[in-house]
């Protein structure tokens, strides 16, 4: 039986002895083909594994970055705590133990069959899928040539006998031409080089890359008598990769295994801005951002933008300053777990949540959301219904309750069958907005089933497309439905429990959306309702004991406030020294 790793088999004929590694194989072409390869199962299809393993692997990343803090500090010559190096590297650090061991894995499944006689390897060279900086890496790992590299590594780490194709060789794909020119991103960089100008005294409570509507932000800077500050990330310098370095990353585990793979990989796979690229980076961020801040905000900068990270974590090691990170996901607080969730309220003194709080954090800080407050939204009872979708990546690449490679399959398939069961009425008035961040597959799927004409094109921002609609459907648990609750504007959820696990404490609240039909589990409850509903929303959504869940549930989870400046005012600017990490 031969191995298909990933969908770049499509150079290739399909033979009725293909074995797919898994969905994310599947290739448009493959409809047109009358031989369905079989399809391995995955592993974390099993999601009691999925969380245990959630479990070893934030283990694991806790003793790795341990023993990376020496390491580090002696290729940069630094003497830096593991705090410094939490915020730096490991936002990276997590994610890559976390991809790694889902590919290793699937790979180990698959041979440990014992029915793999073929497997072929492209030629590539890993210098070249050494990414810049943690942005370029995740464009990587959500691809199918990184994907198809990795698999390959893991193949030769096992010592599985393969042949080499070498009539084709794995390539980044190099843009050609002038990029277009990002007005929006010029006007940042021009503000970015001039916030030295600005007297310390305006940037004391820097906020950098809020998420929230930018009037909002004006509000709040403007009570605060602040000024912004424009986080940029600064263009690579293509220095070689520095091997000597490197090495030293290598082979803190003995013996086989994951562990011992990883550390192959990561002396390997870590971005330049974190080895090479270091010193240049972290000169230039401390040169451009503010110098003397006594309070650092943000909302989703602490992941992708390297120049903050370099920024802050030097600050938190040399100053007296306070650093905040707010909620930016509606998934924050409800589900059962989330290493990007983990990882800010590990890294900030505060986390400040829509509502919620924790029972292990105690820096998780309530305070009204600056995403949702001050929305207002025209309802119209004989107005359109907005359909909310999500896009979701073929290969996994993030550890939380969500659906995960092959399984967001499962969520296109709702999405149809949600469709499949609208009356005809309600089918008319259904405009879909559609979420292509990762994939496209969604799209493809509702014009090949005859909904073309539903899809919604517009690139209004949601708040716009559902003004003056009837009702919002909302389709995964995510920032749009707290929006409607909060907002008071009718909404439909639905979403699979088994791909949505929900944290214990917040169960009850869940359920009370559910008694109340607002959330529903399958997409024919969902759509019956509607149909229901349809020609009278305004009645069902104002029943007393509806409105009566719906204020109960947007305390705790989507907390609004019209006068939102003044508890962050008081809270920025009183004593919230008292918060402390776990």
């Amino acid at each position: 039986m031969r191995l298909i790793k990933t969908a770049i088999y499509n150079k290739q004929e399909l033979r009725e002895d293909d074995l797919y590694l898994g969905a994310w194989c599947s290739y448009e072409n493959d409809e047109k083909c009358n031989l369905k390869p079989k399809t391995l199962h995955y592993h974390w299809d099993d999601r009691d594994k999925y969380y245990h393993d959630y479990l070893y692997l934030d283990s694991l990343y806790e003793e790795k970055l341990g023993a990376y803090v020496e390491i580090m500090n002696e290729i940069h010559n630094f003497d830096k705590d593991i705090e410094y190096w939490r915020v730096i590297i490991g936002p990276w650090l997590r994610s890559f133990i976390d991809v790694l061991y889902d590919r290793f894995k699937t790979i180990e499944i698959a041979l440990d069959l014992n029915v793999i006689s073929e497997i072929e390897v492209y030629q590539y060279n890993l210098d070249d899928w050494v990414a810049k900086d943690f942005s370029e890496y995740h464009s990587f790992i959500l691809s199918d040539p990184w994907n198809e590299i990795v698999y390959s590594e893991v193949i030769k780490y096992f010592n599985f006998p393969f042949t080499v194709n070498d009539k084709f060789t794995i390539k980044q794909i190099k843009h050609k031409g002038k990029e277009k020119i990002n007005v929006k991103s010029l006007v940042r960089n021009f503000f970015f080089r001039m916030q030295g100008f600005i007297p310390s005294s305006m940037q004391k409570i820097v906020l950098v890359e809020v998420y929230a509507p930018i009037i909002n932000i004006i509000k709040l800077q403007i009570k605060l008598k602040q000024l912004a500050c424009y986080g940029v990330t600064f263009d690579t310098e293509n220095i070689a990769l520095n091997n000597k370095k490197r090495v030293k990353l290598g082979s803190l585990s003995p013996g086989t295994g994951f562990e011992n793979f990883l550390d192959e990989m990561i002396k390997k796979f870590i971005p330049r801005v974190y080895i090479e690229e270091f010193l240049s980076t972290r000169d230039k961020s401390l040169k451009y951002y503010p110098k003397n801040p006594s309070i650092i905000y943000t909302s989703t900068a602490y992941q992708r933008n390297e120049s903050f990270k370099f920024w802050v974590a030097e600050k938190l090691q040399n100053y007296n300053v306070k650093y905040f990170i707010g909620q930016h996901g509606g998934n924050m607080g409800l589900s059962q777990w989330s290493q990007g969730e983990e990882h800010q309220k590990k890294t900030a003194h505060c986390f400040l949540s829509w509502g919620w709080s924790d029972s292990i954090y105690k820096n998780v800080v309530r305070l009204p959301s600056l995403k949702m407050s001050g929305i207002s939204i025209k309802h119209k009872n004989q107005g359109d219904i907005l359909y909310m979708t999500t896009s979701l990546p073929r290969y996994f690449y993030s550890h939380m309750a969500i659906p995960v490679a092959g399984q967001s399959l499962n969520y296109i398939d709702s999405q149809i069958s949600f469709l499949n069961n609208c009356i005809p009425d309600v089918l008319k008035r259904l405009r879909i907005r559609l979420d292509s961040n990762f994939d496209e597959s969604l799209d493809k799927k509702l014009i090949n089933e005859g909904f073309s004409d539903n899809i919604d094109r517009s690139c209004l921002s949601f708040i716009k497309q559902v003004n003056n609609c009837r009702i919002c459907v909302c389709t995964h648990n995510g920032t749009s439905f707290l929006e409607m609750l909060a907002a008071n504007f009718p909404v439909i959820i639905f979403w699979n429990p088994e791909y949505n696990e929900i944290r214990p404490m917040s169960k009850l609240c869940i359920k009370s959306l559910v008694d109340a039909e607002i959330l529903h589990y399958t997409p024919e409850s969902a759509s019956l309702l509607l149909n229901k509903i349809f020609n009278n929303v305004e009645d069902w959504w104002a029943s007393e004991s509806l409105q009566k869940t719906r204020r109960e549930f947007v305390e705790k989870y989507a907390y609004a406030s019209d006068d939102f400046t003044n508890s962050w005012q008081d809270f920025l600017n009183g004593d919230n020294g008292e918060f402390t990490k776990k």
